[in-house]
């Protein structure tokens, strides 16, 4: 609720109105205007009931005091009496915060001691104020039933709406209101707005029967003390009926009947005739569900009868069978005025002009307010030139003044009708100053028809219009009195559940009337500032559209401070160099003045222009490249960065910072380099093996620029294949005749591939269509939703010599909305079932011709009604040459502006299909010479024709169309609500696109005669030149030189400006355009050269040679890599020209005031949407094989000097195929590159191929492919040298014999041994003193999931325990440990190991991941290493706290979130101090900066709402944020004493403020505090919040009895949390965390003694005593099933616990589906359903995995997890340059590694989402498919799964 200070516009009216329903005065506390020299402000007027009472002071307070800090008693005093405090919140401003709701209506008196604050003349001692409270009501507002879906006949809801005078509680008003049906208490659930006073609700699920129910919704005002109460009757019809329910007249803002059915309607029927008023039928029908609504072709008045007739059709085609009459009473408009145009300043052209409009009224009272001059600037420190804030310290009331409207007879007042107020001939102007102009209305003035109210005489003055003339006496003498200006206004007699009746005084109130402010000059003012700190002012004359000279111009910053003056020349411009931003400029000369804000927000928008590019930061470039362009999880990355910095704008040895972050933001790498060399910035990092799949990002930032690259990260593996392939052209096109593909395969080191089995598929998605000759036409229709499966359009073996002719018989979509990507995969197989992949993109025409169309040129920015607008319209072939067609259809549509304004995706396809499209045009035309000409003329009718329309243009023979949106509007400057226009827009050309330096440019503009252009030559960084152009009549043109320092481009704004009066043209005063002048430099390239061998040896040395072939210095690195990553994404070598040299976006501003000008348009509107032109915790890893060596070399950088050539000696390692060596140079602003690709291999060479990963007990086929390149090459061995992981079939040897030079393949059997690691296997093949080698290593993993088996038992003195451990694994993944403790066992290791091992990384899992280690060395004894690496562990978590830290200070949920969390920065702040206390050292600024916020965030809570909405555990987080600032030693003791006094403090508040209490040595508060409050806390879960549970409540319970000492009322949760905690139940990891950390400070609470046993572990003996409360023993679990056995040797109890855990071999082989459905299905690639369990080598097939959600519920954070067996291939493409097309649902999230995919997502109620995953059968062999799941993150009751199988791979 925004506060109200000291309303000065008749207050007394305020305060009296407020009270009249009372029939009770309230006199309103005159104060002495003498206070306005040490008072500023003080709340006044109406309040709401939860304001805050203000007193602001002119000075500073005299004492040194801390926000927040409680102002001294007796000094702020409220009667009656309110329970609450004064505070300090800064040095100016006193606070006082009443603990509970001031009284509904109450009158309060305040007394503040002033003399007890500063040295006042004693009569100004006590300052003397009242104010009064609005007085809670409300109304009740039934919307009807509305059927739940258009065509479900059977499921309804009830909505509705209360209104409130005040704000209010949710859980109050929502206490009034109940409903039932047939008796049933029926839910409501409730939606409130943001001021609280409009609360929503719905009555959800009632369902129709065979008989007719009743719902009463009944509202009782009782529970809230308002004297209010009702209840609302609605029939719920049966199923069978089907008739009206209710009508209803909407009137504003366009008249139209609701007619509600008891079913849902037909939605294509025709209703004209069927429903009539008086007899008519002129109707616009929308039908919406059970919903018609019926617009009348006028306004209606008056009483109508209504007729439905016979023959509506509901959704199921029956008709309604009796026809009904009913009587309605339509309104007259109600009283309102608005206004017309925009704009403030008037030029003397045509003096203080007001237009508006009105209607109903027949006069209004117009009231001036003059901001003097010498306050303009403080003025528009609050506000633009149009705002009205503080308008009391700046201005005064200067006139109110009756203005009559009735003059002219013929004028229908009862319509809208427009008006201009000319106030100049009221007042006396004064230069420089701005005046607010304000029109209001009385009930006098009404013509509204009300009954029983007699005409009266327009020269009889009422008493209201006497008391009103004396009122205005009374305010003008406030304007002398401290105090804020509102423009709040209620009558006298004023009714809150009057305030929408016009025959009511409380209609003629605040939120109807109209204000606008207005500034008399004549200078137009102009300004230009770039990167480089110069501003070029232009001044004009607005009268006349020349420069004015000798202006005198005044800078000066946003604290009024001059930073410059100067006088503009003989042309009107001047230049200056400031040192800092500037804020506003002044201008003056003689008696004119003028005023430009130059802040960001003010500057013209640039949105509508080609001004996009790389964007200059700071003044400096850089460009990053990596060596490839995909990368594998785990493999390095050798990026480098390239800084330019021309303008030498940074120090020597400046620190350049680099960042790597992951697909979620988080910052995985950080680096810093001072040591560049000559620029060139080399970063070598790497990812970890299990890092997130998918987009990546590098980040570098320097001297406050930033610069990004998207780097990919894949599991991809190198082709060992070369595929080319040759399209023949550049446009593919529907049913062309001779149209192939030819493609040829050969192996990457050269030989050819014969006889392979290749698959070519194809997939389509729409690209945007445009031809070189029709560059402004349109060709996309965006009404068409576009769909294209997958086809394949060759599937067979390449022949003797790699190649094949692929004919592409292409058809065309006529769903295409134009040209449309052709996106290629292809894959060519080796014979042991290993595929190399191809992705490429080409255009292809799915029509034989387009149609494009061309509006024309808007000069206001958008369209009028009622004119002819000629739109051109082309068509075309291909290839873009014109084509003639006979049948052109154009349509034009009407869109639902409501409907429309959305800056989410459009989807116009669904739009007009909709039941309320409606169609306004429709013709057929035909082109000549492939042109054609449309006339649109949309008529206009009522408002409702304004707004936004639809153009489609349909070509009937090749089946293309086209379509655009445009805006219609009937008036010249005026635009509706919400309708964003390209207002003043100029376009003009250049006459070359690209110029070389040395050459002239002409540029052509359209102008009018009277005249001047502006034109600037600007670049990416600033203004280079700017000079007038006299313009001539339609065009212009002028002429500039190209120099160097305009390349790579610079750009050419033109402001056309005409003088302010001319008539001979209807232009704006001002339009201005941007166009860009390409410009190349020869000398900024470099030519680097690379001379070494064609072709290279595996294990040999070679030798690259390095030059520049002009002999010119460069800096370089240089890459060998290989070709099979490369092509995976067609890699090209980087250049850093292109980039350097890449088009610059627009780096100049431009500020201007011709928007501001009255009757000049502007297109403010618009500039408000301008886009511009831009475009480790879990310690050591288990050891993972390198699956897939990437070669890659990287070196550099170097540098040449002029005339040098540098040699580099590489070796290969053990690799045959073939490497690209690239070198990548620059040197003071040249750049360029060079690449040689070079063979490697050798006479013999030897390929093998296996699975990326296998599991145990699989078998799997080994292809070993031997090359012989030699002649001489006969007799070969080739042999296996597996390790203990692959056990081989058939043989480790075997031989083969060459007849010719070739290639031929061996296979080798292998089965998996039953255990887990990494599997190695070295081929080698010999022949005489030939030999070649082929190392493999991959993982044997285990796909199900870890079993944990806990065994315990409690022993007293004396007594033994024995067992052997079952092992739950297979070989290698079983760990087992003994534990003993004398407290309840809290299983501490296997619920840390959860925190530590959970996969997501919020604020709250981050920190709970941490919080429990610190007290493990408390509760556990640790070893020396397991102390080192819980250490490093915690600082960990408190580095990677500050990527969640926000500017405020907060934690927001996710890293670099735009709020923050209440309750994860509570808990991260609980862990860092209490990290800090055990001697950690924090991050800089990390706890000073949340100590702020929490602070800031503790005096400014209310219980009422949490980050805006309702939350009924919000006094839980003010408890929990105090109890972290007691234990910062910061204590609030003003909010914890205000919380603590809080009506209603829920228990678990209680608790926790206790804990607070004692912290801070106040044991005895404390121990009130919780006096009798039960330990039990009901049952719950949350997702958000405070992310809590029931039982992670009683553990906060437990820490705070542990705090208190109470450990005997503690003992019974340590045994319930113990329980739990020991349990194989589910937990949350805020309720894990949480438990473990209670658990934990009560077992270090106190010396828990000593525990004495002796334990024997197979069969070796020892005794031991701990002083732990936990002590772990690890049990061997190598050998065999170990035997423990335990004996207790002390007095107390022991108890025992045996945990072993380990990886099972055979997964889970149940189904289960608990509040989720899971169906997933196998298709061929035709959508054919297939039996997996055996399937040919080579097949493509699919994964459909569909997820139901069958609850009333969303289920959000699911989590869907594919293993795949070892022997499928994924088929990823993702990291291709093919555009991705989605056949079904896309996941939020997927992460796709070598053998699963994890799809994250959320799933609405009673919605299902379906996943497809594409495969092939890879490699032959016998796999397990493992199982198949899906789960909610934080709820275990909903999850689904299905077991695994085995499966076979054959040939």
């Amino acid at each position: 609720m925004r506060k109200i200070f000291c309303l000065l516009i008749v207050p007394l009216i305020l305060l009296t109105a407020v009270n009249s329903c009372k029939n009770k005065k309230v006199s309103k506390r005159k104060v002495d205007p003498g206070f306005g020299q040490y008072i500023a402000a003080f709340t006044s007027g109406v309040v709401s009931a939860e304001s805050i009472v203000e007193v602001r002071l002119v000075n500073d307070y005299k004492n040194p005091i801390e926000p927040g800090q409680e102002l001294e008693a007796g000094i702020f005093t409220v009667t009656p009496k309110l329970s609450g405090k004064a505070y300090w919140k800064d040095p100016r401003t006193i606070e006082f915060r009443s603990d509970s709701r001031m009284k509904s209506g109450g009158v309060y008196n305040v007394n503040v001691k002033i003399g007890k604050l500063m040295e006042v003349p004693e009569k100004y001692n006590n300052l003397k104020f009242n104010f009064q409270v609005i007085k809670q009501s409300f109304s009740f507002t039934g919307e009807g039933l509305q059927s739940y879906d258009k065509s479900d006949m059977k499921s309804q809801k009830y909505k509705g709406y209360l209104t409130t005078a005040d704000i209010i509680n949710d859980d109050e008003i929502e206490s009034v209101l109940t409903a039932s049906l047939d008796g049933e208490e029926k839910p409501i659930s409730w939606t409130h707005t943001g001021d609280g006073k409009i609360h929503h609700f719905v009555v959800d699920s009632l369902l129709r029967t065979e008989d007719k129910r009743e719902l009463v919704v009944r509202w009782d005002g009782n529970r809230i003390a308002v004297d209010e109460k009702g209840k609302e009757e609605v029939e719920i019809p049966a199923l069978n009926v089907f008739k009206l329910m209710s009508a209803t007249v909407i009137q504003q803002p366009e008249q139209y009947v609701s007619l509600r059915f008891s079913d849902p309607l037909k939605k294509d029927q025709n209703l004209k005739g069927l429903i009539r008023i008086d007899a008519q039928s002129t109707f616009r029908f929308i039908i919406d569900g059970n919903e018609v609504r019926a617009y009348p072709q006028y306004r209606l008045a008056g009483r109508r009868t209504i007729e439905i007739e016979e023959g509506i059709k509901n959704a199921l085609d029956y008709a309604l069978k009796k026809s009904k009459k009913l009587e309605l009473i339509f309104e007259n408009i109600k009283p309102a005025v608005r206004l017309l145009g925009k704009g403030v300043i008037s030029p003397s052209s045509q003096g203080l002009i007001l237009p508006f409009e009105a209607v109903s009224l027949k006069a209004v009272d117009l009231r001036v307010i003059e901001i003097f001059e010498n306050n303009v600037h403080q003025f528009l420190q609050d506000n633009r030139m149009g705002g009205h804030e503080r308008l009391r310290r700046v201005g005064r009331l200067v006139l109110q003044k009756r203005i009559d409207l009735g003059k002219n007879e013929a004028i229908d007042l009862r319509k809208w009708n427009a008006h201009t107020i000319d106030v100049a001939s009221f007042i006396d102007v004064n230069p420089g100053a701005i005046y607010r102009l304000e029109l209001r209305f009385r009930k006098d003035y009404s013509l509204y028809g009300c009954e029983d109210e007699e005409e009266k005489e327009d020269n009889l003055a009422t008493v209201d219009e006497m008391i009103a003339e004396q009122e205005l006496e009374n305010e003008m003498k406030e304007w002398d009195k401290p105090g804020w200006y509102d423009d709040y206004y209620y009558p006298r007699g004023y009714r809150w559940n009057e305030r929408e009746n016009p025959c009511h005084v409380s209609y003629y109130r605040s939120g109807r009337f109209i204000n606008r402010n207005i500034f008399a000059s004549d200078l137009g003012l102009i300004a230009k500032a770039g990167n480089n700190k110069s501003i070029t002012f232009a001044v004009t004359n607005l009268l006349t559209a020349q420069p004015e000279t000798g202006v005198e111009l005044e800078v000066y910053n946003y604290q009024k401070q001059l930073m410059a003056r100067l006088k503009s020349d003989n042309q009107g411009f001047a230049t200056v160099q400031l040192d800092r931003k500037p804020f506003l400029l002044v201008a003056k000369k003689g008696n004119q003045r003028g005023y430009l804000r130059l802040d960001d927000g003010s500057s013209l928008s640039l949105s509508n222009f080609d001004v996009g590019g790389a964007r200059i930061q700071k003044g400096i470039k850089g460009f990053i490249y990596g060596e490839r362009g995909v990368w594998r999880p785990g493999d390095k990355l050798f990026l480098t960065f390239v800084l330019e910095d021309a303008g030498k704008t940074l120090p020597e040895n400046h620190p350049v910072i680099f960042e790597l972050l992951n697909p979620e933001g988080q910052t995985v790498v950080h680096r810093v380099s001072t040591s560049g060399v000559n620029g060139f910035y080399s970063f070598n990092c790497e990812t970890d093996a299990e890092a997130p799949t998918g987009n990546w990002m590098a980040r570098v930032k320097v001297g406050g620029a930033s610069f990004t690259k998207r780097v990919k990260i894949e599991t991809v593996k190198p082709n060992r294949l070369k595929i080319n392939l040759d399209f023949g052209t550049d446009i593919l096109k529907s049913k062309a005749s001779g149209q192939n593909l030819d493609m040829e395969v050969k192996w990457l080191h050269g030989a050819t591939a014969r006889n392979l089995k290749s698959n070519v598929s194809l997939k389509f998605s729409p690209t945007k269509t445009s031809f070189e000759k029709y560059k402004s036409y349109i060709f996309d229709d965006p009404a068409k939703e576009f769909e294209a499966d997958e086809q394949v359009v060759f599937d067979g073996k390449v022949d003797q010599n790699g190649k094949a002719v692929i004919p592409l018989n292409l058809k065309g979509n006529k769903s295409a909305p134009g040209m449309l990507n052709a996106n290629f995969v292809t894959r060519v197989f080796e014979e042991g079932g290993d595929f190399s992949i191809d992705m490429q993109r080409v255009k292809f025409a799915p029509y034989n011709s387009f149609v494009g169309m061309k509006m024309p040129e808007s000069k206001r920015g958008w369209y009028l009604t009622d004119t002819d607008h000629e739109l051109k319209i082309a068509t075309v072939d291909a290839e873009g040459n014109p084509v003639d067609r006979k049948k052109i259809v154009v349509k034009v549509y009407k869109i639902d502006w409501r409907w429309w304004w959305d800056s989410s995706e459009e989807n116009l396809a669904s739009y007009i299909r909709r039941s309320s499209t409606r169609i306004v045009d429709y013709k057929t035309i035909s082109t000549k010479n492939g042109q054609a000409t449309y006339k649109l003329n949309i008529e206009y009718n009522d408002w409702t024709d304004y707004g936004r329309y639809l153009i489609q243009v349909f070509d009937q023979e090749s089946g293309h169309s086209t379509g655009t949106t445009a805006y219609f509007s009937e008036y010249y400057g005026r635009s509706p609500e919400g309708m964003p226009g390209n207002a003043n827009m100029l376009s003009f050309v250049s006459d070359k696109d690209k110029y070389e330096v040395g050459e002239e440019a002409t540029v052509t503009i359209p102008s009018s005669k009277t005249g001047k252009a502006l034109v600037s030559i600007e670049t990416g960084a600033k203004v280079l030149d700017a000079f007038w152009v006299e313009t001539d009549s339609r065009e212009s043109k002028f002429s500039f030189n190209i120099t160097p320092d305009m390349a790579p481009n610079a750009y050419v704004h033109v402001s056309l400006i005409q003088p302010h009066a001319n008539v001979e043209n209807d232009l704006p005063i001002r339009m201005y355009g941007v166009i860009p002048i390409m410009v190349e430099d020869p000398a900024t390239r470099l030519n680097p050269e690379i001379d070494m061998p064609e072709v290279l040896e595996p294990e040999k040395e070679f030798v690259v040679n390095v030059s520049e072939k002009d002999g010119k210095p460069m800096t370089y690195t240089i890459a060998v890599v290989d070709d099979g990553l490369l092509d995976l994404t067609r890699f090209k070598t980087p250049n850093p020209w292109y980039t350097f040299y890449a088009r610059e976006a627009l780096g100049v501003k431009t500020w201007d005031m011709f928007d501001l000008v009255m009757g000049a348009f502007g297109a403010r509107l618009e500039n408000a949407f301008a886009i511009g032109g831009d475009e480790d915790l879990k310690g050591k890893k288990q050891a993972k094989a390198n699956r897939f060596k990437p070669v890659v070399m990287f070196y550099g950088p170097f540098t040449l000097h002029s005339g040098d050539s540098k040699k580099h000696r590489i070796e290969m390692p053990n690799y045959v195929g073939s490497v690209r060596t690239m070198v990548v140079a620059g040197n003071k602003g040249a750049y360029g590159n060079a690449q040689k690709t070079s063979k490697v291999r050798k006479p013999l060479m030897v390929l093998a191929t296996l699975p990326r990963v296998v599991g145990p007990d699989e078998t799997v086929k080994l292809p070993v492919t031997v090359f012989a390149m030699d002649p001489k090459v006969k007799d070969v061995k080739v042999r296996i040298q597996p390790n203990e992981y692959l056990l081989p079939q058939d043989g480790k040897e075997k031989a083969i014999v060459f007849e010719k030079t070739g290639e031929q393949v061996v296979n080798f059997d292998l089965k998996v041994a039953p255990k887990l690691g990494i599997a190695r296997v070295k081929v080698v093949a010999e022949s005489g003193n030939l030999k070649a080698t082929y190392d493999i290593e991959l993982d044997v993993r285990n796909p199900n999931p870890r079993v944990v088996n806990v065994t315990d038992t409690l022993l007293t003195n004396g007594k033994t325990f024995e067992m052997t451990v079952d092992l739950p694994g297979m070989e290698g993944t079983n760990k087992a440990v003994l534990e003993l403790s004398n407290i309840p066992p809290i299983d501490f290791g296997r619920r840390l190991e959860y925190l530590i091992d959970y996969p997501h990384g919020c604020i709250e899992q981050t920190t709970s991941s941490v919080f429990p280690q610190m007290y493990l060395n408390g509760v556990v004894e640790l070893t020396a290493d397991q102390k080192v690496r819980i250490e490093e562990n915690i600082r960990a978590g408190l580095t990677r706290l500050l990527k969640f830290q926000m500017a405020n200070g907060g934690f927001s949920y996710w890293p670099g979130g735009n709020y923050a969390s209440s309750w994860g920065t509570s808990y991260a702040g609980h862990f860092m101090l209490m990290a800090e206390e055990k001697g950690y050292t924090l991050p800089i600024g990390l706890k000073s900066s949340w100590l702020k916020y929490q602070k800031s965030a503790a005096k400014s809570w209310k219980k009422s709402t949490y980050e805006g909405y309702s939350y009924r555990r919000n006094d839980l987080l003010q408890a929990y944020r105090l109890y972290t600032l007691a234990l910062a030693d910061v204590p609030d003791l003003a909010s914890m004493n205000r919380l603590r006094e809080q009506s209603n403090l829920s228990n678990d508040a209680k608790w926790r403020l206790a804990a607070t209490y004692r912290i801070i040595g106040k044991k005895e508060v404390a121990e009130e505090l919780i006096s009798g409050l039960s330990t039990e806390v009901k049952s719950y879960r949350e997702h958000s919040g405070s992310f809590g549970s029931s039982l992670r409540d009683k553990a906060m319970i437990l820490e705070t009895l542990s705090l208190l000492g109470q450990r005997t009322k503690a003992f019974p949760l340590v045994q319930e949390i113990s329980k739990k905690l020991s349990a194989d139940s589910w937990m949350s990891t805020q309720t894990t965390a949480y438990c473990l950390v209670a658990m934990a400070e009560f077992a270090g609470g106190e010396n828990p003694g000593q525990m004495s046993f002796s334990y024997t572990l197979n069969g070796k003996t020892e005794e031991m005593i701990s002083y732990s409360p936990v002590k772990q023993i690890p049990i061997e679990v190598k050998s065999g099933k170990p035997n423990v056995k335990i004996e207790n040797l002390s007095d107390a109890v022991l108890y025992t616990r045996v945990i072993a855990g380990g990886i099972p071999v055979a997964g889970d082989s149940t189904a289960v589906e608990k509040n989720l459905k899971l169906r997933i299905v196998y298709k061929d690639m035709q959508g054919k359903v297939i039996d997996v369990s055996k399937l040919q080598q080579g097949t493509d097939f699919k994964a459909e995995v569909t997820i139901e959600n069958p609850s009333v519920n969303k289920y959000e954070q699911m989590a869907l997890t594919q293993i795949f067996p070892s022997g499928w291939e994924i088929l990823n493409t993702r990291f291709g340059e093919v555009d991705q097309v989605n056949e079904n649902d896309i996941p939020d999230y997927q992460d796709i590694r070598d053998d699963r995919v994890y799809s994250y997502f959320d799933l609405d109620r009673y919605k299902d989402k379906t996943f497809t995953i594409a495969l092939t059968a890879a490699y032959v062999g016998k796999y397990y498919l493992p199982t198949i799941s899906c789960e909610a993150m934080y709820d275990n009751n909903i999850n689904a799964r299905k077991p695994g199988q085995w499966v076979e791979v054959v040939k």
